[in-house]
């Protein structure tokens, strides 16, 4: 990330065969696997990393819950790891991927759901009183998607994200 904390410190302060210790994470973005409830994940850009060690618990779990994944990108050039997810979704009958673009280019070729990732959630969506959401990407979009997920029904203690800033 240009200007981010990790990346300036990498650049200027580090230099070759210096040690670093990293220790963590800390947070509170993880699967809670006490629950049983459906799941809603929503991801964009590189949310997809924390959204993808989620689903790969629950595959190694035996994929017990209803899981839909909306992941928002651009364009098709933004998409990575569909074939991973695809397969997913074709092993777990109760595991769906919809992936969105929200400017597909002209000359490509994309017969899939377009338009804002909360676009596609409401409208692929009905009640989800009974599922938890877990989101990962820019703040903008978290708080857009908490919204959509209000007007369907979650309630807020069943709602998780990390917000990415810079």
């Amino acid at each position: 990330m240009p200007g981010g904390q990790a990346t300036t410190f990498v650049h200027r302060a580090m230099r070759m065969n210096d040690t670093l210790t990293l220790t963590g994470p800390f947070g509170d973005f993880y699967l809670r696997e006490e629950s049983n409830k459906d799941i809603i994940c929503i991801a964009g850009g590189s949310g997809k990393a924390p959204i993808r060690s989620i689903v790969r618990r629950l595959e190694a779990l035996g994929m017990p819950r209803k899981v839909r994944y909306f992941f928002g990108a651009r364009t098709t050039k933004d998409l990575y790891y569909t074939e991973e997810f695809n397969e997913v979704a074709k092993k777990y009958e109760n595991f769906d991927y919809i992936p969105a673009l929200s400017h597909p280019e002209d000359d490509e070729q994309w017969e899939g759901e377009t338009g804002l990732i909360t676009d596609v959630l409401d409208r692929l969506s009905g009640d989800l009183s009974e599922s938890e959401a877990y989101l990962c990407g820019s703040p903008g979009m978290i708080d857009a998607c908490i919204k959509v997920l209000e007007k369907h029904n979650v309630k807020s203690e069943n709602v998780y994200y990390d917000k990415f800033t810079g």
